[in-house]
């Protein structure tokens, strides 16, 4: 990538320098695929990003009827899904655990009522642990949920909706504190900073925005992108920011 296609903009924020880079993505090209690598042939590391467990959104509830039945699907990247049921004979006698199985291409360990963790025959030394939701808010968004984060200091952001819907919220209750307005069409990315107060946000008008969560301002939008910017990161402490655009 030459220099041309980036663009460097330092700003101040909050107390913090912050140096935000941002590029096209390199084109597919010029980038290494694995999509037509057997799984087995790849380092632990990739194996891990080109492979993936969905499981059934309440598996915990269904499981814990007797003879209850919960989807669960693994798909490697590039290739189609292998598709399977989880059958329950119930919880067990001292309400820990389900007694659970399934096909024999995928594999179940630790069952317990909480979590269950599953390798499939194609990725064998790929562990999954999928865990059961302590919490979950119904009240914050009313269609989808496009990106979210929270912080270790009880707040949440999530974008979602209509697209230009972005909330601060408690993580606790989840009680939306703060209704983040100011860009235009779907909002791709938000994250909150280190500090867990601020908020970095990018979307289909090509702009990135920091927030602060406390009182809903927004006192830096970062311009540069020429198209939607799909992504961001937010680098060590929140000195730099990265973003990615189509």
């Amino acid at each position: 990538m030459s220099n041309d296609n980036m663009v460097s903009i330092p700003v101040q924020c909050q107390g913090y320098s912050i140096q935000h880079t941002n590029s096209n993505i390199l084109p597919p090209e010029t980038m290494s695929a694995c999509s037509n690598m057997e799984t087995d042939q790849m380092e632990p590391e990739e194996c891990i990003n080109s492979c993936v467990f969905n499981i059934q959104p309440d598996w915990y509830l269904a499981l814990r009827e007797e003879n209850g039945k919960t989807w669960i699907t693994f798909k490697e990247r590039g290739q189609l899904g292998c598709h399977s049921q989880i059958v329950s004979e119930g919880e067990s006698a001292d309400d820990q655990s389900f007694n659970i199985c399934c096909e024999d291409d995928f594999q179940l360990s630790k069952v317990t009522n909480r979590s269950i963790q599953i390798t499939h025959s194609k990725a064998p030394g790929i562990v999954f642990k999928i865990i059961h939701a302590e919490k979950v808010f119904k009240s914050i968004h009313t269609k989808n949920v496009s990106s979210l984060d929270v912080s270790a200091g009880g707040l949440g952001v999530s974008a979602g909706d209509d697209g230009s819907s972005l909330f601060v919220w408690e993580t606790s209750k989840g009680v939306v504190r703060r209704n983040l307005e100011g860009h235009y069409g779907d909002i791709y990315s938000c994250k909150l900073f280190p500090s867990g107060v601020v908020v970095l946000s990018s979307g289909a008008d090509m702009r990135i925005k920091i927030w602060s969560a406390e009182d809903g301002s927004c006192p830096v939008t970062l311009t540069g992108h020429t198209a939607p910017v799909t992504d961001t990161a937010i680098v060590n402490k929140g000195m730099n920011i990265v973003s990615t655009s189509k």
